[in-house]
C-alpha cells in the first residue's frame, strides 16, 4: 500500500499481492496509477476475461464488479479504482513495439497478454451506449465491442484525464 522505498515497502519491491509488494505502477506523466496483472489465477490474473457489465447468461464478471472487488480489497492501499477511458488507456500503448507485442512497456506492466483480445474502456462507441471502446495491446487492434463480449480489464485510479491528445 506504499510507494517503493516508503515505510515498510522496499526500494525494489517484488511483484506480488502482499501489502509491501509491487502491485501498481504510477505514471508520473499522466499522474494515473495503474493495476499490475498477476499470474496467480486471481481476478487480477493476466488471462482473466470480463464482460463490460455482469450478464447472467454468460459466466463473466463485469468490469465494474472487478473494480468494486479491488476497491473492497484496497488494492495498493486505495479504494477508488475504476475502468479507464479510451484516452487514458491509450496513454499506456507503445505502438513502436511490433505485433504480437505486447505493445506496452513490460518493465512497468509485466504480465500483459500479447493475444488478439483487447482491453475494455468506459468510453462508449454507439449512441445507445451498448458498445465500448477497447484498446489492443497484443496482436489485436483497437476497436469496440458489445458489453457481453469477453475482454481484459486494467484498472486505473486518479483524476480523470480531460482533453488528452497525446503523451
Amino acid at each position: 500500500g506504499q510507494k517503493a522505498g516508503v515505510a515498510a515497502c522496499p526500494a525494489l519491491p517484488v511483484l506480488g499481492l502482499g501489502s509491501n509488494q509491487w502491485g501498481c505502477t504510477l505514471d508520473r506523466v499522466s499522474g494515473l496509477m495503474w493495476e499490475i496483472k498477476t499470474i496467480d489465477g486471481s481476478n487480477r490474473d493476466m488471462n482473466k476475461l470480463f464482460g463490460y457489465t455482469d450478464y447472467p447468461l454468460i459466466p463473466l464478471d463485469g468490469a465494474d464488479t472487478f473494480a468494486a472487488t479491488m476497491n473492497a480489497s484496497a488494492l495498493c492501499g486505495a479504494a477508488d479504482w475504476r475502468v479507464p477511458t479510451y484516452m487514458e488507456l491509450l496513454t499506456l500503448a507503445h505502438y513502436g513495439i511490433a505485433a504480437p507485442g505486447p505493445r506496452i512497456d513490460t518493465a512497468f506492466f509485466p504480465h500483459t497478454p500479447s493475444t488478439a483480445t483487447s482491453t475494455w474502456t468506459t468510453t462508449t462507441f454507439t449512441f445507445d451506449g451498448t458498445y465500448h471502446r477497447t484498446v489492443g495491446f497484443g496482436a489485436g487492434p483497437d476497436g469496440a465491442a458489445p458489453g457481453q463480449f469477453a475482454r481484459y480489464v486494467r484498472l486505473v485510479r486518479g483524476a480523470p484525464l480531460a482533453n488528452v491528445e497525446r503523451f
